[in-house]
């Protein structure tokens, strides 16, 4: 059985969510499934995609890593005209698309502000026949609600029109109601998929003078809110153990020009390399000694890959609290070192860094296996889909 699949991601600060987005469509392409992805976000060059069919919407993205306040590709707002050709492009897609299922991420429980352009094609999906199934594929903690008006708006909108999630986690470690309460009255329609991780990398050790290796690795995520953690990190090299090791910084694609150009100035007089971007992260994670990082999804799901030393920096301002609670959960296992954003300084960096070297990383038994189960998830709901359909 070969099913096709459209996916539809928006990334509005981070791009967390297309690289999670991305490994579970090369699982279900693996599979001998067809799928169309559907990116909302800034186009990300650097990040090939493969077999899938890629469209790309005119792309909106977070203004001030305001997620609402949202703002097209020339920085100006959102107008109706432009929501409106939005949704006729990618209505127009689905059309032609005829897919067997519809994979929503993140929505309905984030990415409220385009419902303009979700709603109407949760209807046209329920209008078609044979109906799609439809899902929503979320991580495994949510952000909390904002309001009880907005958590009821968005459990009424799942139970209305998706079949279920995927919510790519493992419930050993953290339930979908743990982080969004009123999920508790659906937890039937919750399946867990383990964390979507890359596949097991090879740990061998490198050759000395081999350039794919550095000791120490400095990143945060896409870089739209990491200056200030790549900037302590650096500034904090001197005052640590590691002074003379050779460290790597990856400040991501959406750091500002301006900060790049400063950032590359006081890396270069640190004597640390700099670079946008690396596809071969989990590798270089793999034989790195500590890994400086936020605490988003995918790097850590790269770094329990891992026996790579680790200080995190959840972000977690204009109240975000996903990283936070992931963080939390990882230093009470004795895994990482934590700062609090509030407390960052080059001196409070070091002494994490020294009291992360110290650890012995321990292992966590968590499910890793994500992308692979979302597709064979995909399958049985599909057919648990059309035998419903059939007899109703």
């Amino acid at each position: 059985m070969t099913l096709r699949i459209f996916f539809y991601v928006q990334h509005l600060l981070g791009v967390g969510h297309v690289f999670r987005a991305k490994r579970i469509a090369d699982a279900c392409i693996e599979a001998g499934h067809h799928v169309t992805f559907v990116l909302g976000g800034r186009a990300i060059p650097t990040l090939g995609f493969g077999k899938a069919d890629v469209i790309q919407l005119p792309a909106i993205h977070a203004g001030d890593g305001e997620f609402t306040n949202l703002i097209q590709s020339d920085g100006q707002p959102l107008t109706d005209e432009f929501k409106a050709e939005r949704a006729r492009a990618l209505q127009a897609t689905f059309d032609a698309d005829t897919p067997d299922v519809l994979v929503l991420e993140a929505y309905p429980f984030a990415r409220r502000a385009l419902r303009f352009e979700l709603l109407p094609l949760l209807e046209a999906a329920h209008a078609r026949a044979p109906r799609p199934l439809i899902l929503s594929s979320v991580r495994d903690i949510l952000q909390q609600p904002s309001s009880e008006a907005k958590a009821a708006q968005a459990i009424d909108i799942f139970e209305t029109y998706f079949d279920g999630a995927l919510v790519h986690g493992d419930p050993a470690v953290a339930r979908l109601e743990d982080s969004y309460p009123p999920l508790a009255r659906s937890t039937d329609r919750h399946h867990y998929t383990g964390v979507v991780a890359p596949k097991r990398i090879s740990t061998n050790a490198t050759l000395p003078g081999d350039d794919r290796s550095y000791d120490v690795l400095v990143s945060a995520g896409g870089g739209a809110v990491g200056a200030r953690l790549i900037r302590t990190a650096i500034s904090s090299k001197p005052l640590t153990s590691l002074a003379d090791a050779r460290w790597l910084v990856l400040t991501g694609p959406n750091l500002p020009q301006k900060t790049q150009s400063q950032i590359n100035a006081q890396a270069a007089a640190a004597g640390i390399d700099v670079e946008t971007f690396r596809p071969d992260l989990p590798e270089l994670l793999s034989r790195a000694r500590l890994s400086i990082q936020q605490a988003g999804y995918n790097t850590v799901a790269d770094l329990l890959q891992t026996k790579c030393r680790a200080v995190l920096v959840p972000y977690a301002e204009r109240g975000e609290t996903e990283q936070a609670t992931r963080a939390a959960f990882l230093e009470q296992r004795g895994r990482v070192s934590v700062i609090e954003e509030a407390r960052l300084s080059p001196q409070t960096m070091a002494t994490a860094v020294e009291s992360a070297m110290q650890r012995v990383p321990s292992r966590i038994a968590i499910a890793m296996d994500g992308a692979a189960t979302s597709a064979r998830l995909i399958e049985d709901l599909f057919k648990q889909h059309r035998r419903t359909a059939a007899s109703g």
